[in-house]
Formats: C-alpha cells, sequence, structure tokens
C-alpha cells in the first residue's frame, strides 16, 4: 500500500510506455509527420537577424575548413580585421561542427545545404529527446504522439527553429530523460539497500 502511493506521488512512474511496448511506429509517425512539415526546409535560405548571422560564420568557418584545412580564426572586419575565435564558439552548434566534418570528409562543396542539414539536425534531435522524455512519463502511445506532433508544430508555429537559442535548447529533452533515468534507476538502487537487514 505505501508502494502504490508512493509510486502515484513520483514524477517519473516506473511502469511507463518504454515497459509496455517498443513504440518505434510512434517514432516513425513523429518522424515523418515532421518530415512532411519541415521538406521545404531544404529549400530554406537562412536570412534575417538571427540566421543570417548564424549562416554567415557557418559558411566562412566551413569554407576556411573546407580550403585550408583549419576553422576560421580571423575575420576582414573594419581596419585590420577582428579575431573570430570567440564567435566560432557563440555561434556555431555542435550540430554545425559536425556538420562540416562530415562535408570535409565528403568532400561537400555545398555550405548552404551543410547548413540547413545542421539545422534539421537540431530539430531531429529535439523530436528525439521529446519522445524519449514523453515516453518516461506516458503510458498511453496516443499522448507520447500528441507531444511530439505538439512539440513540431510549437517549433513552427513560433518559429523558433529560426533562432539560435533554440538551437542550443535543442539538446535539452536528451539531457532532461538521461537525467531522469539516472535518477529512477539510483531510486530503486536506494530502495533495494534500504531493503537489506
Amino acid at each position: 500500500m505505501d508502494d502504490a502511493r508512493l509510486e502515484r506521488n513520483v514524477l517519473f512512474p516506473s511502469q511507463v510506455v518504454a515497459d509496455v511496448s517498443k513504440g518505434r511506429l510512434v517514432f516513425v509517425l513523429a518522424l515523418a509527420a515532421y518530415v512532411a512539415v519541415d521538406a521545404r526546409l531544404l529549400r530554406w535560405i537562412p536570412i534575417g537577424l538571427d540566421t543570417g548571422n548564424f549562416w554567415h560564420i557557418f559558411h566562412a568557418s566551413y569554407s576556411e575548413l573546407f580550403f585550408h584545412n583549419d576553422i576560421a580564426h580571423w575575420f576582414p572586419y573594419g581596419v585590420y580585421g577582428q579575431p573570430n575565435d570567440f564567435y566560432n564558439f557563440l555561434q556555431l552548434t555542435s550540430t554545425g561542427y559536425l556538420m562540416m566534418v562530415v562535408g570535409k570528409l565528403l568532400h561537400v562543396r555545398n555550405a548552404l545545404l551543410l547548413y540547413q542539414l545542421s539545422v534539421i539536425a537540431d530539430h531531429v534531435l529535439f523530436l528525439f529527446g521529446i519522445y524519449l522524455v514523453s515516453r518516461s512519463l506516458f503510458r498511453r502511445k496516443s499522448s507520447v504522439l500528441l507531444c511530439v506532433v505538439g512539440s513540431i508544430s510549437i517549433l513552427h508555429g513560433f518559429q523558433l527553429h529560426f533562432l539560435h537559442v533554440f538551437r542550443i535548447l535543442s539538446w535539452y529533452p536528451l539531457i532532461l530523460y538521461f537525467c531522469a533515468v539516472f535518477f529512477r534507476e539510483h531510486r530503486n538502487a536506494y530502495r533495494s539497500d534500504q531493503m537489506r537487514p
């Protein structure tokens, strides 16, 4: 009785969708919905305040990497130029670096395509994180599907995919999921330690 009441009052229940079913079909449906919504992103040209600036940094850094095997450290702005290391750190995301490495290995000359693929990779990371968190929280597959499709609509409804802040925050659902898994496993280990005589 005490365990049942304790189980109802936790944030992450132990009997979750992930334990009941694999849920691969739900994720594939959500990914198909994402592709249907976001296929136009490959025709998108990054102009605007945030995206134009981040595209510019990506293009300059990738061009330097592609042609000279190094990331740009200096921009020819102003009279004598300015260092670029701070901008690389601030405005290139992990998926941006990943796409630069993939582009370099595959000798891709189209930097715009790589930038668009890096934005799509951020979206898929966010989608996968929301999928894992919702599988941990909800018991019904329809709730999981609603969360994932709802997150896609929020992304596009508020046009968050054009902001650099989202490109950093796209990792947060995955981080939350792994923290929840860590604490759930340690909660069970703590309980088993208390049961020992």
